[in-house]
């Protein structure tokens, strides 16, 4: 069966791609801008995303939503996390989050089936943010938090991992993905 992911990142599509493919279901991305909320909720920005993917694409559809939340700042900068690296950059949050330094990525997939039915899977990755600019080596960062994101269990950014580290942490967030609990909905 032919589920459309409607997202813009390629680097998504790429990570879901496989975790679908393993529950024999054809992955096809659709990229398209959304009317984005200003929610700082990633479970309402993504049941937004779901409800506009449904109206101009049909089902079965997946979204997903990511946010990025230190608890310290009060959460911030939750959703907002392309707007704050525009404008501050990793190196701003990393002058904003001097004391507690524990922080995680929230990220919400919405899928809809080919009834109509209609499910949220929710993923966190938690960590803390490093006290210094982590430096790219490899072209696999999809964000400018990379430099700034050490994993649980991990001593340094993701901007700084390996090959062996890549693989071992996608091993580890692949497990338990929210991307393969919504490809397990979307094949009852």
């Amino acid at each position: 069966m032919k589920v459309l992911f409607v997202t813009r990142n390629s680097a998504k599509f790429n990570y879901a791609k496989p975790l679908f493919d393993s529950e024999h279901l054809q992955l096809v991305q659709k990229k398209t801008l959304f009317d984005e909320s200003r929610d700082i909720r990633v479970k309402k920005v993504s049941e937004e995303k779901l409800n506009q993917a449904i109206k101009r694409f049909g089902r079965p559809v997946i979204v997903e939503d990511t946010g990025f939340f230190i608890p310290s700042l009060h959460g911030f900068p939750a959703t907002f996390s392309n707007f704050v690296l525009d404008t501050i950059g990793p190196k701003g949050i990393l002058d904003l989050a001097k004391k507690d330094r524990a922080c995680f990525f929230e990220s919400v997939v919405g899928a809809c089936d080919t009834r109509g039915n209609k499910k949220y899977f929710v993923q966190r990755d938690f960590g803390h943010i490093s006290n210094y600019l982590g430096q790219p080596k490899n072209g696999k960062a999809w964000s400018g938090l990379w430099q700034i994101f050490i994993p649980k269990n991990y001593a340094v950014p993701l901007s700084e991992f390996t090959k062996k580290d890549f693989k071992k942490i996608n091993l580890e967030w692949q497990t338990g993905s929210n991307f393969k609990k919504a490809a397990r909905f979307l094949t009852k």
